[in-house]
């Protein structure tokens, strides 16, 4: 059995434990043990501050762990935000770092792509434009292009001429 009652011989709470000792079915002996109730104690507030030690280190691990995972995938969004900004802005030189793994990698791939097709069809509307202007200028007679406001939006020299202007101030 078991108990807990306080010690008049020791003068402090104690717990009483009794086991019946057998061999082959028969009683041999009765073991009892007594231990004082605060060293009891002690030892349940020893293993709580142990468990609480414990599940605190636990935590900032955890947190540590947890701030470094999250730096890995938002330093790749990050880079490609700055660099859509950059791009945005005009500067179809920037590129993303591409050595983020998965669907970010992915992503960053892409962007460039998408920034070097950009820089394609600017180049080709830029070609377009000059050869467009060589034309206009090398042509004789006198063009001139208007918009549905009826408002100048390109002229050669030779309407210029006849119309004894000056380009920019037709526009």
């Amino acid at each position: 059995g078991r108990a807990v009652r306080f010690s008049n011989t020791r003068r402090y709470p104690t717990m009483y434990v009794a086991m019946l000792l057998q061999s082959d079915g028969r009683l041999v002996a009765v073991v009892r043990a007594a231990l004082p109730l605060e060293a009891i104690e002690w030892s349940i507030r020893s293993t709580y501050r142990q468990i609480l030690v414990g599940a605190g280190v636990a935590a900032v691990l955890f947190a540590v762990v947890a701030y470094f995972l999250s730096r890995m995938i938002s330093r790749p969004i990050e880079d490609m935000r700055d660099v859509a900004g950059r791009i945005a802005a005009g500067d179809l030189a920037a590129r993303a770092t591409v050595s983020a793994p998965g669907e970010l990698g992915g992503l960053a791939h892409d962007l460039n792509l998408m920034t070097a097709e950009l820089r394609r069809r600017i180049d080709t509307i830029a070609y377009q434009k000059r050869e467009e202007e060589a034309i206009l200028e090398s042509m004789k007679e006198g063009v001139i292009a208007v918009d549905r406001s009826e408002r100048i939006i390109e002229m050669n020299s030779a309407a210029a001429g006849l119309l004894d202007i000056r380009i920019e101030e037709a526009r």
